[in-house]
């Protein structure tokens, strides 16, 4: 990825979007993506739903076109948190993660967008 002029826009864009969620700060993380993606969830459901996760392992594969035009990000995070917090279908304390999400420009910042059904996908690590 290092070769893409957006680089560092991506980079310090997800920095600031794992940094958000590993201090439970809704604030910030709704500041990294869409409008739309921020209002799609209460701050008291997002407070409780990444009350004890913490992110690390972020790596950015490649910024891309995708099908329809848009720029997506390729990555892949590990996620640890309580089992009681994890996804209902992999109930696990430590979840690798791989995604396309699609980036979008409002006004003038980039941004995640959310990501197109089948996009993610997880297993337990």
């Amino acid at each position: 990825m290092a070769a893409d002029p957006a680089a560092p826009e991506v980079v310090d864009l997800l920095s600031r979007h794992f940094t958000a969620i590993n201090a439970n700060e809704f604030d910030a993380w709704s500041a990294t993506v869409t409008p739309r993606r921020a209002t799609s969830i209460t701050r008291n459901d997002w407070l409780r739903n990444y009350a004890t996760t913490v992110d690390s392992n972020v790596i950015a594969v490649r910024t891309r076109t995708g099908s329809d035009g848009n720029r997506l990000v390729d990555l892949s995070f590990v996620s640890n948190q309580a089992v009681t917090d994890a996804p209902p279908d992999l109930p696990v304390s430590r979840i690798c993660w791989t995604s396309s999400w699609p980036l979008a420009v409002v006004n003038g910042q980039t941004v995640i967008d959310t990501p197109a059904k089948g996009a993610t996908t997880k297993r337990a690590c």
